[in-house]
């Protein structure tokens, strides 16, 4: 009997409809700690803030940075250093008549401020300042307006000099182009070498093309074809000089004749002198040299080396630059 009852009274308990508080009373709880970890985290320390403040100040040479505005285009964000990127000042550049002038280059002109003028009933009287009153920054130095200075104008020697200058390497290269043509089937053949400098030419000829071996008599085609080169140099103005340079083997030469390769390379030297001076180039413009077997270009151990050894030298050249 006593148990059916207990049934019932179970079967009539109501259910508890209160169970969201615990959730709610969670999430509160999740809030809360939220915001003292946001307050915790928005609290500054003013011992690290200090500390950080003189570690910048240490940095910047002992000045407290600043963020100020000054009146100009090169103004910085720091008291002491310009603007990274400068902007151009447009004002017209000073009257500079006595800066002297070498070449195109930049030079720098600082403007003088002038004190203006004022009468004295015009002067406000400067009043005390403020105790509190901070003390000024330093006023910034006048910045340096770069002008581009025109270059020198050339004076009458110096333009007459390049001008000069510039008619000789025209005169000589025309000449270049007449001798390569005109030798172009030994230089062809590796007989003949051309090199040219603005004011030098240099013509170096096999001397088996203009000689017999052991002989300083120019060959019959060796004339005929020195007497086209000696055309073509006839037209260069007088103050050109032609040198002639000859040079042997080192295999030694003694008969009657020549005793020595000194004077088997002299002796082939003048003879090409004497030719071009037959063909009406001025004695005056012309000289030989001999330099036996002492200058090579090539080892004398094998036949192709000595025989390129064995040649006459050709030097042309612009007269030097003289000035007073």
């Amino acid at each position: 009997m006593s148990h059916s009852v207990k049934t019932s009274r179970a079967r009539l308990k109501k259910p508890n409809h209160e169970r969201w508080v615990i959730s709610y009373a969670d999430l509160m709880t999740l809030l809360l700690a939220f915001f003292v970890v946001l307050f915790a985290s928005s609290t500054r320390n003013k011992v690290k803030m200090d500390q950080e403040a003189r570690s910048l100040v240490k940095a910047f040479h002992g000045q407290r940075p600043a963020v100020i505005h000054l009146q100009g285009a090169n103004s910085g964000i720091l008291q002491h250093q310009p603007s990274p990127v400068p902007k151009p000042v447009e004002r017209p550049a000073p009257h500079t008549p006595h800066l002297p002038v070498v070449g195109a280059r930049t030079a720098t002109v600082t403007p003088v401020a002038k004190p203006a003028r004022h009468s004295e009933a015009a002067i406000p009287h400067p009043a005390p300042p403020a105790p509190s009153t901070p003390p000024a920054p330093p006023a910034r130095p006048a910045q340096s307006v770069p002008v581009l200075l025109p270059p020198p104008p050339l004076t009458p020697l110096s333009y007459a000099l390049s001008q000069r200058l510039a008619e000789e390497a025209m005169e000589l290269a025309r000449v270049r182009k007449e001798l390569e043509a005109l030798l172009q089937p030994l230089t062809s053949a590796h007989e003949v070498t051309i090199e040219a400098t603005p004011l030098t030419l240099t013509i170096s000829l096999n001397a088996e093309v203009l000689f017999d071996t052991g002989r300083a008599a120019l060959l019959p085609a060796a004339g005929r074809l020195l007497g086209s080169v000696a055309h073509s140099l006839r037209t260069l103005p007088e103050p050109f000089s032609i040198q002639l340079d000859g040079y042997t083997d080192d295999q030694p030469i003694a008969t009657a004749q020549f005793p020595s390769n000194w004077s088997l390379s002299v002796e082939r030297a003048v003879s090409v002198v004497q030719l071009f001076a037959d063909q009406g180039i001025d004695g005056k413009r012309l000289s030989a040299e001999g330099f036996a077997e002492y200058a090579p270009v090539a080892p004398n151990d094998t036949n192709d080396g000595r025989a390129k050894n064995r040649r006459v030298v050709i030097v042309i050249r612009a007269p030097d630059v003289k000035t007073p």
